[in-house]
């Protein structure tokens, strides 16, 4: 009889520790799927940068003893500090899809051209809205869980190019605004994730991102001569431009001298560049 009770007793205990290792396994964050969001901050240094000095006269100048040097600045907007955040899904332990946004704040490039007749300098921002939808792929480690991201990027950006010229005795600045169009491009990264609790992790990631950018129009915000403010009497023509993949000239016809001067000036689009590679950390929160 005591045999009998016993194997009963021996049975409940084998099937309890069983469902209880299935609970536990089942609380286990590497094995749920769901929702999570993310905030971070970083810092991203420029990659596949360009010249852009015809563009926009991003060069040095200086003069020596009457000859004139001249220095090539080589310059990407995804170079700057960017914050922002994300919200994410996990399929399982393993993988899942994100949408990230994050803001940027470029670093201002300054080019100075100094010569015995004339001083001018010139800077060259940006700004720009960025969204990166990305797939997430993860070891499912407890502690300490490498991840790796993949996707597209998209932008809305701004760009502001100023100038500052004195020549003789006429000092004049400005500044212009370029915007419009949609930047696209790719974005990688790779880090790693610090549990803190089941909700809470820290993490840490490398960044990179090959993308350009086509502003569809560029507009005189200011203009001065002399401490006057020029830019209510500047003609729509020469303060505003649209940018267009091809357009026609029209002749001049000197019944209507006027009509094109009413109207944005039309120039051939260009590209910006915008690669870079930097570092971002920040808090995951799971739910």
């Amino acid at each position: 009889m005591k045999k009998i009770k016993i194997v009963p007793l021996i049975l409940m205990l084998i099937f309890n520790n069983a469902f209880s290792q299935e609970i536990n396994e089942s609380k286990s964050p590497n094995m749920e799927k769901g929702f999570y969001v993310s905030f971070q901050t970083g810092y991203s240094y420029k990659m596949s940068s360009a010249n852009l000095a015809s563009s926009f006269d991003m060069y040095n100048v200086s003069s020596n003893s009457g000859n004139e040097k001249f220095e090539a600045i080589y310059i990407s907007l995804g170079q700057g500090f960017q914050a922002g955040g994300a919200i994410g899904y996990m399929f399982n332990q393993y993988m899942g899809v994100e949408t990230a946004i994050s803001y940027l704040w470029s670093k201002t490039y300054e080019a100075n051209q100094n010569t015995e007749m004339k001083t001018r300098q010139y800077t060259l921002s940006s700004k720009m809205l960025r969204i990166l939808p990305s797939i997430v792929m993860q070891a499912g480690f407890e502690k300490v869980n490498p991840y790796a991201k993949f996707g597209c990027v998209l932008g809305l950006g701004q760009v502001f190019h100023t100038y500052d010229s004195n020549i003789l005795d006429a000092h004049t600045t400005g500044e212009t605004e370029y915007s419009g169009g949609l930047a696209f491009g790719i974005n990688a990264s790779v880090g790693l994730t610090f549990k803190l609790n089941d909700k809470l992790s820290l993490f840490g990631e490398f960044n990179t991102i090959n993308m350009s950018y086509s502003p569809s129009k560029g507009e005189f915000t200011k203009a001065s001569e002399n401490g006057e403010d020029i830019l209510p009497a500047m003609r729509v023509y020469n303060r505003e431009v649209e940018f267009v993949d091809s357009y026609e000239k029209e002749p001049y016809d000197p019944n209507n001298p006027e009509l094109d001067y009413n109207q944005p000036r039309k120039e051939l689009k260009f590209k910006l560049p915008y690669g870079s590679m930097g570092v971002n950390a920040g808090l995951k929160i799971n739910f």
